[in-house]
């Protein structure tokens, strides 16, 4: 369980911030790791649907995963290749 919400999410989370300065250079990368926001997202959702309403805190997390996922992989494809 820590490697999942301790390692991975730590990646998830500071890796956009490394790769804020060369987008062009990491967009694999970028598209990678909003795609796996986008996961969580769904797995959330997927919770959601089968076990009933989170509350208002698994909604504000859709929310985030949501926001971020889809704003790194419009990034990730929008950004020019260097």
């Amino acid at each position: 369980v820590r490697e999942i919400y301790g390692g991975l999410f730590a990646v998830m989370g500071l890796f956009p911030l490394v790769a804020a300065a060369s987008p062009g250079r990491n967009r694999g990368a970028l598209l990678l790791v909003g795609l796996l926001w986008l996961g969580v997202c769904t797995g959330r959702l997927a919770g959601a649907y089968l076990d009933g309403d989170p509350g208002i805190p698994g909604w504000i997390a859709v929310a985030f995963e949501a926001f971020f996922g889809i704003a790194l992989s419009v990034v990730a494809l929008v950004a020019k290749p260097q």
